[in-house]
């Protein structure tokens, strides 16, 4: 049998899998927020007692250790699903892909080539063989559109083989991905089903069931050192490539044991509250080492401008924030007040805003359907790659919740004038996390809703991206 592929299967699977890992990382981010904290009350005298103290080692040697290599497990789940999505972005658009069925095709398309062929062959001889007037141009006119038939059959031919190239190149870059990291996953749910089952004593021992291969949580004790230190534990400080589900996840793990996600020092209980408000309400945004948003992010740090300690206590990563008009530090601009808050796809919210004197020649990579989308370049790109990394185009979108919202389509790149008197915005390209990077050297520009321009605007020409 062969290679099948469908995209609405593809998308399912991706949309379902990318929920289950959501909630999986939030609630591990939890409990090991629960867990560090409880050891931090021991050490810390708060909570005291033999039992306590006996306890503790059941967390420190075993509970936590085991929450760290199912959060492992699920980073590497979420690494094959980035890698899946980035193969699945250049076959999607294929809808439904069956190799058996496009052999056959090929076959019968090939069958009936030469038979077209072989009539503009007995076509061509029995005009030469009776030149009779008329006759000979009507035959000559039969050869023609022989010929052509059969160069159009070609064009279907070839396009079904690239169909078949396209379905053998996404097995071989998906079909060794998630066996590893799924296995990784199941040692991990198994070595929680068995702490599910360990016996706890009323002073703080502990006895694994009768039967268990003890040699798994021997390994994992010597890995508690470098899990969790008696009284320091672990803390994943947000990283500069890190995607919002990311600085999300780590924002509400660092404030739950009051600590700066940025800094990794410690925080009053009220700062805390405003990182966790920020990340469950969806509002950061990542500049430099400071967590904005349109509530805590925005108006605190109007506050702390207006009363002269803003730039005491904040300080933007890159000293350009300033030479844009709007940035996501103090100044985020009209695209903050948009639907979706177009802003944040700039890097650090930088962005200049600009009325056109005159028509203006840009860019946009999309698909054969949709020549017109709201993101644009200044200069055309070179490949589907090109789009993908320095523009930060992921090939599924999915929201803070884990759930779908869109794919972004890409084999076609469009000129596009637009007309003069439109407003333009334009600024770095934001990191989106993972390979599609982004960043300072690259720029885009947003335009709102252009397909409402009729036929103010127009488009130029297209070429084919590979």
């Amino acid at each position: 049998m062969g290679l099948i592929y469908s995209s609405s299967d593809s998308s399912a699977m991706m949309r379902a899998l990318s929920s289950n890992l959501a909630v999986a990382r939030t609630t591990t981010s939890e409990l090991t927020a629960g867990c560090q904290q409880l050891i931090a009350a021991i050490d810390g005298h708060t909570l005291s007692g033999a039992a306590y103290n006996a306890g503790k080692g059941l967390f420190s040697e075993l509970v936590i250790p085991t929450i760290h290599r199912m959060t492992a497990a699920v980073d590497n789940v979420q690494s094959d699903l980035a890698k899946y999505s980035a193969a699945d972005a250049f076959i999607a658009s294929e809808g439904f892909l069956d190799e058996d069925k496009l052999k056959l095709k090929i076959k019968i398309m090939k069958a009936n080539q030469q038979l077209l062929h072989d009539s503009a062959r007995a076509v061509a001889t029995l005009a030469h063989s009776q030149p009779i007037p008329g006759i000979y141009e009507l035959l000559q006119n039969a050869q023609r559109t022989f010929i052509k038939m059969a160069e159009s059959m070609q064009q279907d031919i070839d396009k079904l083989h690239k169909q078949i190239q396209k379905l053998n190149e996404f097995d071989r870059q998906t079909k060794n991905l998630f066996a590893t990291s799924l296995e990784e996953m199941q040692l991990a749910m198994q070595g929680i089903l068995v702490l599910n089952e360990t016996t706890v004593k009323s002073n703080g021992l502990y006895t694994l069931p009768s039967g268990v291969d003890k040699s798994y949580f021997t390994e994992i004790k010597k890995e508690a050192s470098t899990v969790l230190e008696t009284a320091k534990p672990k803390i994943e400080l947000i990283k500069k490539t890190d995607s919002l589900e990311e600085i999300s996840r780590k924002t509400i793990a660092c404030a739950n044991i009051g600590i700066n996600p940025y800094t990794g020092k410690k925080i009053s209980q009220k700062e805390a509250d405003k990182f966790k408000y920020a990340a469950w309400a969806g509002t950061l945004t990542e500049v430099g080492n400071v967590v904005l948003g349109s509530y805590y992010g925005n108006k605190t740090a109007s506050r702390l401008k207006n009363s002269g300690q803003g730039k005491k206590s904040i300080k933007p990563k890159y000293d350009d924030i300033y030479t844009y008009q709007y940035n996501g530090y103090d100044n985020p601009g009209p695209l903050n007040d948009i639907k979706g808050q177009p802003n944040r796809n700039f890097y650090g919210g930088r962005y200049d805003m600009e009325v056109l004197k005159e028509p203006k020649i840009l860019y946009r990579a999309g698909d054969g359907k949709n020549p017109l989308g709201q993101w644009f370049t200044e200069s055309p790109p070179n490949s589907v790659a090109n789009v993908r990394i320095d523009t930060a185009v992921k090939p599924q979108w999915i929201d803070r919740n884990g759930s779908f919202t869109g794919a972004s389509n890409i084999d076609r790149v469009y000129k596009i004038e637009i007309p003069a008197g439109t407003t333009i915005y334009s600024g770095p390209v934001g990191n989106q996390g993972g390979i599609y990077q982004g960043g300072m050297n690259t720029n885009q520009i947003f335009i709102k809703r252009p397909w409402e321009f009729g036929d103010k605007i127009t488009i130029l020409g297209s070429s084919p991206l590979k």
